[in-house]
């Protein structure tokens, strides 16, 4: 059997190639704070969508979302990329990490902190 040469996908029309997944892509504000109790320079970007709802990084999942993110595509979960991150509904977030209450807790001092910034800036959001 003769051996593809490395050319030959471009020889396949682009419209018959198979689609790459991506995330469902929704317009997200992001913020950036210094975490209660973090270490000088340390900070934390949560993202408040135009909808309301609090978009938080997907690093918060114990394998730093590789995971989830694949979840979140195959289920068409909205969510954003800034500088190169993830982020996720924070609710959406919280359901898929069950039984982790520390990540959870993070997730809702994530929501919180966005809220009280968010407030001092003008933008509505969502309670989660």
């Amino acid at each position: 059997m003769k051996k593809a040469s490395k050319n030959a996908l471009n020889t396949i029309p682009a419209s018959s190639r198979p689609k790459k997944a991506q995330m469902k892509a929704t317009e997200i504000t992001y913020f950036s704070f210094s975490p209660a109790g973090a270490a000088s320079g340390n900070s934390c970007i949560v993202g408040l969508g135009k909808n309301g709802v609090v978009y938080v990084p997907a690093a918060v999942f114990p394998d730093e979302g590789r995971v989830a993110l694949a979840k979140a595509v195959a289920q068409q979960v909205e969510g954003g990329v800034h500088e190169g991150h993830a982020f996720l509904p924070a609710e959406w977030v919280k359901n898929e990490l069950a039984g982790l209450p520390e990540r959870i807790q993070i997730v809702d001092n994530m929501a919180a902190a966005v809220r009280a910034k968010s407030h001092s800036v003008g933008h509505r959001i969502a309670s989660t």
